[in-house]
């Protein structure tokens, strides 16, 4: 599939990016190009495909401590083609940079509290229980299932710890609503 997109967007990343935007962090600037090419399920061979795209992340040091770098990634998109180029263009950019957001702080709060990519567990199904058990967990510290005193008590290891000291019962109690944390 990434030859396909290369291919398509090839010619493409050599004329002017549709989109780009520059932001500026305290030791380094980056720098997103995006060009954006439609396509269809047929051709990709993936259901509700309408746009394949390219983002250049660039980066410029401002210090001796962050290596400059230059990549390109490609995605593809079910986002419906805006015929204004630049507006698409910054749509899938927003799109683009959206997912990295969630897909950061998703995996820093797996990945930390529960040590998630040093899991010893090679079975696929049971690595995706473990998986769902996690979430779960993440989602009932969110709605502060365990009755937060303060904002410490608020984070995912004192959650974790208030699952520990009050039993498994009352974590299975929390998921089944038969403890209503909130009130409702």
């Amino acid at each position: 599939m990434r030859e396909k997109a290369e291919r398509w967007l090839a010619p493409k990343c050599k004329q002017e990016p549709h989109a780009h935007d520059c932001t500026h962090y305290g030791d380094r600037i980056e720098i997103r190009r995006l060009w954006a090419h439609p396509t269809d399920p047929e051709s990709t061979g993936l259901y509700a495909a309408s746009q394949v795209y390219a983002v250049e992340r660039e980066v410029i040091p401002l210090s001796k401590a962050v290596k400059a770098s230059k990549e390109r990634c490609y995605a593809i998109t079910c986002t419906e083609v805006i015929e204004d180029r630049e507006r698409n263009g910054q749509k899938l950019l927003r799109t683009f940079r959206g997912h990295w957001t969630v897909e950061a702080k998703n995996h820093y709060r797996r990945d930390i509290t529960y040590q998630e990519d040093r899991s010893p567990v090679k079975n696929h199904n049971a690595a995706r229980v473990l998986a769902t058990m996690k979430m779960m967990a993440i989602f009932l510290c969110q709605i502060e299932a365990h009755r937060p005193q303060s904002d410490r008590e608020r984070t995912l290891p004192e959650f974790n710890r208030a699952c520990a000291i009050n039993g498994i019962d009352t974590a299975l109690n929390w998921m089944t609503r038969k403890y209503n944390p909130l009130g409702r």
